[in-house]
């Protein structure tokens, strides 16, 4: 699984009860649909933040879905199959600053490491991403023209506001459609593996 030389043997992260896959930890379990079927090994988030609540006696924090533990980097990762409002991205902003929380608790690290280690993923569906079909093809467009100019400079197009947390709370912040996450991370991933 990795990094088990710069986070302690014992951390909880590596408990075979929080040991999943990508593809049951991308389920959103009321479409009853997965946003991945890649089999690649990770961790439950979920499953870490409530035992998390049962240790330290607190309500269930907001939690990403799922971990995935390669090389000396964590990769922190939320899917949102459904349409992604103003009061949804803020729930999704909670859930990354939440779980970062307690990851950096869990691996007994501070902020320095999750900016050298840590690399958020939203993964989200694209045709369902913004809840108003009068702005779908604005926001496709603005995301294209978006996505082009980000090309053009090498670096990624982050949406969702989600840009302000790269640099100061993570090492990459990555916003991927279905498509973009097969290609460009879990492609990746297995061939580094």
């Amino acid at each position: 699984m990795g990094c088990r030389f710069m986070i302690h043997e014992k951390c909880m992260l590596f408990n075979p009860e929080f040991q999943s896959t990508l593809k049951e930890t991308s389920e959103d379990t009321k479409a009853k649909e997965f946003m991945t079927t890649c089999s690649m090994d990770a961790i439950n988030f979920d499953k870490i933040m409530q035992c998390y609540a049962n240790q330290i006696r607190c309500p269930i924090p907001k939690s990403c879905d799922s971990l995935v533990v390669r090389n000396d980097e964590l990769y922190l990762i939320e899917f949102k199959n459904g349409k992604i409002d103003d009061e949804v991205n803020m729930n999704i902003k909670l859930k990354i600053y939440e779980s970062l929380l307690v990851l950096l608790d869990v691996v007994e690290k501070n902020i320095r490491y999750s900016r050298e280690h840590v690399h958020l993923i939203l993964v989200y569906n694209e045709s369902k991403f913004h809840p108003s079909k009068q702005f779908k093809k604005y926001r496709k467009s603005k995301a294209f023209i978006g996505k082009k100019i980000s090309s053009y400079a090498e670096k990624p197009f982050i949406q969702f506001g989600l840009n302000n947390f790269q640099n100061f709370h993570f090492k990459t912040v990555n916003t991927y459609t279905q498509q973009e996450f097969e290609e460009n991370f879990v492609n990746m991933i297995s061939s580094s593996s």
